[in-house]
Parts: C-alpha cells; structure tokens; sequence
C-alpha cells in the first residue's frame, strides 16, 4: 500500500515525505529478518540495534526537512478551533432575530387564513421557504466542525431546480437561466432544504462572474449509478491556480464575501454520499457538476 501511495501521489514533497517512510520500512523488515535467521544458523550478520538506529536516523531526517508540513498540521488544528469559534458567534447573532422573523411569518399566517388570494399564499410560502434556508446557513457555518445532519425524502431534482430557478426569477440576479432537464429521472433520496441551498450557491456565483448578459445552463442527465447535475455558464472561467483551492473553506477571489459558499456546497453534497467537481468548460466558461447516487 506503501508503494502504490508514492506511486499516485503527484506532488513533489509528499513523494519525498513517503519515500523516506519506504526506506525507513524496508530497513526495519531487513533488520528484523537478519535478527531471525541467525536462528537458522545462516551467516548474515545481524543488524540489531544498528538497524534500529539507521531506521530512527532515516525518519528524523525526513521529519526534519519536511518539518514546514507538519507546522502545518498544526495550524490547521488552531485554524478549525478557530473556525469553530467563529461560527457559533455568529450563529448566535443571526439566529435571535431570525426566530422573531419566523414567529411574526406565523402570526401572518393567521392573519391570512381568511384570505382568498391564492398570490398572497405563495409569497407567504416563498418567504416561509427562505426563513428555512436561512436557519440552514446558519447552521451550516458550523457544519465545519460537526458532521452534517440529512433529513432525507424523496426527491425530484427537476421539480426542485425548477422551484429554485422561479425563486430567483421573483428577485432577478442578472443571469439569463436555461434548463436542459431530462425527462423521467428517478427519485433521490436527498434533504431538499440543503440541495435548495446549493444550487442557489452555484447559480448566484455564476451570475456574480458573469455580469450583465450572462448565461447559465443547468442539466441533468442519469449517468448510472450517479445522476448529474451540471451548471455552465459563459463567464471568463475559473483561473487555474484557483481549482485546486476553489473548496477550501475561506478561500475566495472575489472583493467581498466570506468564501464559504463552496465549501459547504461540498460538505452538503459528500454527506450525500456524492460529490461535485469544478472544471473551465470548453470553449470558455465554468461548470460545475454535481454527481449524486441514484
């Protein structure tokens, strides 16, 4: 396993890391193995503690010159404690007034239970909806630290793409939105609520990096076992050195926002048992595609 670790990995410094591991295993099997057959009387010199200490010698070494990896280690434990912290102040300052909001979209309620308007209703329900969505994010912030709970049903994500897109047709964003759903997809089971969440994520950065005129695409197709769900749009494309970091948690190229809304795209979508890549499309543009198991 060893050996076909520092066969995949790409990078220069862990093949490094791995390659002192190796020399160091081996060395101590060979340690072990001329310790054994003076046993059985065969003339090789046993290595004992000579081995042991060439085998210590060899991962200090590696540990030494690969130290900065482990600084980093470290770090990250300080940065996700820190990451923790931060999440449940603010968690504690949008969820006060955000349960006020719920409380007075329940007295509205009452209020229209008379009213034969059945606009009013959906406004009332949309609003509804999004008090849900915004609870979700809120929680989501912590979803760094503590794993993600599913509340899953059956789901049609064509019916949900299209209750999204309207949503965001009631309050324009300045994307021209297409839909190229296939038709009779099988049911997901998936948590509405939290894909909701991610497709509003991917659609509202694809308007912010496209600007005035741009265009979106979303498909879905059934690629079995998984069904896809893509987003294209024609915007300038993700830089290149932007990919391998795009779902990192705080990572952003954008003036302003937190550069959270992927990470958490990704951790929504993995506790799906999915997963969701980034790519430059072809010719121009971003897509994102959303793989989740039928």
């Amino acid at each position: 396993m060893l050996f076909q670790a520092v066969r995949r990995t790409k990078a220069r410094e862990e093949k490094s890391r791995l390659y002192y591991i190796f020399a160091a295993v081996i060395i101590g099997v060979f340690t072990g193995l001329s310790d054994l057959v003076q046993l059985l009387n065969v003339p090789i010199p046993p290595l004992g503690h000579l081995g042991c200490l060439i085998v210590s010698t060899i991962l200090a070494i590696g540990v030494f010159k690969h130290r900065g990896a482990y600084d980093v280690l470290a770090q990250m434990r300080i940065h996700l404690e820190s990451m923790s912290e931060t999440a449940a102040a603010i968690a504690h300052e949008i969820r006060n007034p955000l349960t006020s909001i719920k409380g007075v979209s329940s007295l509205l309620s009452k209020e229209l239970a008379d009213l034969d308007r059945p606009r009013v209703w959906e406004y009332h329900t949309m609003i509804c909806e999004e008090i849900d969505r915004l609870n979700n994010i809120v929680e989501s912030l912590q979803y760094f630290t503590k794993p993600i709970k599913l509340e899953k049903g059956a789901v049609s994500i064509n019916n949900l793409i299209e209750r999204t897109v309207h949503l965001l047709e009631l309050n324009p964003i300045g994307l021209k939105i297409r839909l190229d759903l296939s038709e009779h997809l099988p049911m997901v089971r998936a948590d509405a609520s939290l894909l909701k969440q991610v497709f509003l994520n991917l659609i509202k950065n694809a308007a912010e990096a496209c600007g005035p005129g741009g265009e979106l695409v979303v498909r879905t197709e059934s690629a079995s076992p998984w069904m896809r769900i893509s987003f294209s749009d024609n915007g300038p494309g993700i830089p290149f050195d932007s990919l391998q970091h795009i779902f990192e948690p705080f990572y952003t190229t954008k003036a302003t926002g937190m550069g959270v809304g992927l990470a958490i795209s990704q951790r929504i979508i993995e506790a799906h048992e999915g997963r969701i890549e980034a790519r430059n499309g072809d010719p121009g543009g971003a897509q994102f595609s959303i793989l989740l198991p039928l």
